[in-house]
């Protein structure tokens, strides 16, 4: 605890980029594809399209531009971060044309869900060593508030002042932060005992490097499958014959847990180790697809919301927990930011696989049980004895 107080700064700075990465993330997006469809004049097909695009591009930036953002000093990435998604979020509320909205959707994106969550996961890695499950845990608390806090107040701010002004009053809020986040990082004080300058790889010998690729699918499988629930709710919601607004309402049940269990993970990582809990954490979420498919009352929307938000919640430390352990602190950015890439790769495969299997006739009985299924197999992979050390391990 005294260490985590010693490192307040560092976590605050942290857990605010994490909140911020709202404004990229898919939940936050899709409380106003009604509003741009009709804006723009285009369809849902259309928009899936743009976004798939936007995020697979995206996905190919991330490695290369968190390599570079890791060599900067932390007061530039205070700076660098909020100013591009302010910039984006005020393109888009002064767009009126489909290609200026494009771009402001690709730099929220890139930087939101992408840069963001990458960058506060890399700053308490390489600045904090004692207790640093705690400090994941802890700073990783940015993405359940965002999830709590911001619904209603779109929900809200979209009836009483529309979507332009919604997105400005956005737009001056990550400016007015920008000097919040510049003080905090001069606060910064590296206790880890890692050298700042970040070792590289190239991204070849990453992708060949078969323990990254043992643990990599189960990395996938939690927001490649949320994705694809979260954005065909309402088709989920009328193949369940349930009123659209019970599964949005449980999406405060999801966003308790994720809350919860982001704090309960934290020292469970610290004691017993992040990569010996990996390969179970996604048994809730498996459990609640279970449940999701062969139950069809009201409130099993709640229960698969609370129980999936487990996974979701233990899910951001023991990811960075992983990678360290792994491969240490100073290599821990570089394979976070290509399994990254590929989680970005998976959440735009999503809507269209969910979507084709839907357009195709499949119930959602067989399409949830074969969910569960392949996250059992993804688990059971990272249960195999590794035959060698990760390659750059060998190497060092």
């Amino acid at each position: 605890m005294k260490n985590l107080i010693q490192n307040k700064y560092t976590l605050i700075f942290s857990l605010l980029l994490n909140f911020v990465s709202c404004f990229g993330q898919t939940f936050f997006i899709s409380l106003f594809v009604v509003h741009f469809l009709k804006k723009y004049q285009i369809s849902a097909a259309q928009f899936g399209l743009y976004y798939s695009i936007l995020t697979l591009t995206g996905g190919l930036l991330i490695p290369q531009i968190a390599k570079h953002m890791e060599a900067l000093a932390w007061r530039s990435v205070a700076m660098v971060i909020p100013i591009v998604l302010a910039s984006s979020a005020l393109l888009l509320s002064q767009s009126n044309q489909l290609p200026t909205f494009i771009l402001a959707l690709f730099g929220l994106r890139l930087f939101g869900q992408g840069i963001s969550g990458h960058m506060s996961a890399v700053c308490v890695v390489k600045n904090i060593s004692e207790s640093r499950g705690s400090a994941l845990s802890l700073s990783s608390i940015g993405y359940p508030m965002s999830e709590a806090l911001m619904p209603g107040l779109c929900f809200l701010m979209l009836q009483k002042i529309g979507l332009e002004k919604t997105w400005m009053l956005f737009s001056a809020f990550l400016f007015l932060i920008t000097p919040l986040f510049f003080f905090l990082a001069l606060k910064i004080k590296n206790t880890s005992g890692v050298a700042t300058q970040e070792k590289t790889v190239p991204i070849k010998e990453v992708l060949r490097d078969r323990v990254f690729l043992k643990y990599l699918p189960a990395v996938l499988c939690a927001p490649f499958f949320m994705t694809g629930i979260f954005l065909y709710q309402s088709s989920l919601s009328e193949m369940k014959n349930w009123p659209l607004e019970h599964l949005s309402l449980a999406l405060s049940g999801f966003a308790l847990s994720r809350f919860l269990f982001s704090l309960f993970s934290g020292p469970l990582i610290d004691r017993i180790g992040a990569r010996k809990l990996f390969s179970f954490y996604l048994l809730p979420l498996t459990t609640a697809l279970i449940i999701l498919a062969t139950m069809n009352q009201t409130w099993v929307s709640w229960v698969f919301m609370f129980i999936a938000g487990v996974s979701i919640g233990i899910s951001g430390p023991i990811k960075s927990g992983l990678w360290t352990e792994i491969y240490g602190p100073q290599l821990h950015g570089r394979y976070r930011s290509v399994s990254s890439s590929f989680m970005v790769f998976s959440t735009a495969a999503a809507p269209f696989i969910f979507g084709m299997l839907i357009e195709n006739g499949v119930g959602i009985k067989p399409m949830l049980l074969g969910s569960a299924f392949i996250i059992i197999l993804a688990s059971l992979l990272t249960l195999l004895q590794d035959n060698q050390l990760p390659r750059q391990i060998q190497q060092s």
